[in-house]
């Protein structure tokens, strides 16, 4: 299989596997990574990722094929801007969720479904 805008030669078989690291702001390049890898090669068949690679991960196989790049871009486009902080403070409020879990504690995966359900619903 010849990739139409690459030019570059992928057999069938060949999975194409993401996997996402965590590291804070890495998480706005592996949104820029997997843009550029549905627009040259495919959308991958498996998807993995820990911390905030596994936030880019949900994004990725939460939401439909056509919308992925859109709904990265606008996550990264939120949690970057001066208008993020106020935003989701209110959010922790609102979900009754400690924006800063004691010391060796980590957040739910409730409350980290509730923070990301709550994101998504930011215009």
């Amino acid at each position: 299989m010849t990739s139409e805008r690459s030019g570059t030669h992928h057999p069938p078989a060949e999975d194409c596997i993401l996997v996402l690291q965590g590291g804070g702001a890495l998480g706005a390049y592996q949104a820029g990574v997997f843009e550029s890898l549905v627009k040259t090669w495919r959308e991958p068949s498996w998807v993995a990722g820990i911390s905030i690679g596994a936030i880019n991960a949900a994004l990725i196989v939460g939401n439909p094929v056509s919308r992925r790049v859109e709904r990265l871009r606008a996550f990264w486009e939120l949690v970057t801007s001066s208008f993020a902080a106020p935003v989701l403070a209110q959010g922790f409020e609102t979900l009754k969720i400690s924006p800063m879990p004691p010391m060796g504690d980590i957040f739910s995966p409730q409350e980290i479904a509730d923070i990301i359900a709550y994101v998504a619903t930011l215009k």
